[in-house]
């Protein structure tokens, strides 16, 4: 899939879970996790030349107008440092290990759940540092939480490799432990029935989580129950309507 698809399908998926909290949460920590799910999303694809993380947000981007002169320069130097700083070292760590069976490419390392973990640690550990730098300097005392950016990069990250076991190509979920791939029928870049539905689907869910939410005697805990049970069908359908299962192979 491409970045797009990737940060809509996830946005999409973790805004469904986030919704029934607002207004009992503070803003910044829900902004905070959406923003971890979504940099998880794209980091995955820093192994690939034209990866969306590694480059400006083009005019077709959903969010051109909007946002923009932070994301265009934020983008491509997160991407450029999960590329340079995690995924060149956790490859040559890995080609020192395992040797030739050991393969550098894209939908490599950093598409398996090793990967998936390693780059959400050291990313966490990059902007925990960077919290500190800005806690310092702006001498008012913020608690900083860890374990919720870790669990949202990880999130965006997983829900990457899962999307993109839905494609051709697949994702070896344990490389280089296994070599075992998970994969379905859908082209990359080809505008799939299959993701259109899917996105529709996800935007019809969050509106009615939303709508839900609006009445105060709905539990959070309820909703959130819900949106689990309700997002598990629709991304069950779509892995059974794209043929995904496993397959040996390299």
């Amino acid at each position: 899939m491409k970045g797009g698809e990737h940060l809509l399908l996830s946005t999409l998926s973790s805004l469904a879970i986030l919704i029934p909290w607002t207004g009992m949460t503070s803003a910044g920590l829900l902004i905070v996790i959406l923003c971890g799910v979504a940099t998880g999303s794209l980091a995955p694809d820093a192994d690939a030349d034209r990866a969306a993380i590694l480059t400006r947000p083009s005019r077709a981007f959903l969010y051109r107008r909007v946002c923009i002169s932070p994301v265009e320069f934020m983008l491509p130097l997160l991407g450029h440092a999960i590329r340079y700083t995690i995924y060149y070292p956790l490859s040559f760590l890995s080609w020192l290990l395992y040797g030739k069976k050991y393969r550098h490419q894209h939908r490599g390392i950093l598409h398996s759940l090793p990967g998936a973990i390693f780059t959400s640690t050291i990313l966490t550990l990059y902007l925990f540092l960077c919290a500190l730098l800005a806690v310092s300097w702006l001498q008012r005392p913020v608690e900083i939480p860890v374990f919720i950016i870790f669990a949202s990069l990880l999130s965006g990250h997983l829900m990457h490799l899962l999307q993109d076991s839905c494609t051709i190509r697949g994702v070896r979920w344990m490389y280089p432990l296994n070599v075992m791939n998970f994969r379905g029928a859908l082209r990359t870049g080809d505008g799939t029935l299959q993701t259109g539905l899917l996105s529709i689907s996800l935007c019809t869910a969050v509106a009615l989580i939303g709508s839900a939410r609006m009445y105060a005697f709905v539990s959070p805990w309820l909703l959130t129950s819900v949106s689990i049970g309700l997002l598990s069908m629709l991304w069950g359908l779509f892995l059974i309507s794209c043929d995904a299962g496993v397959v040996a192979g390299r």
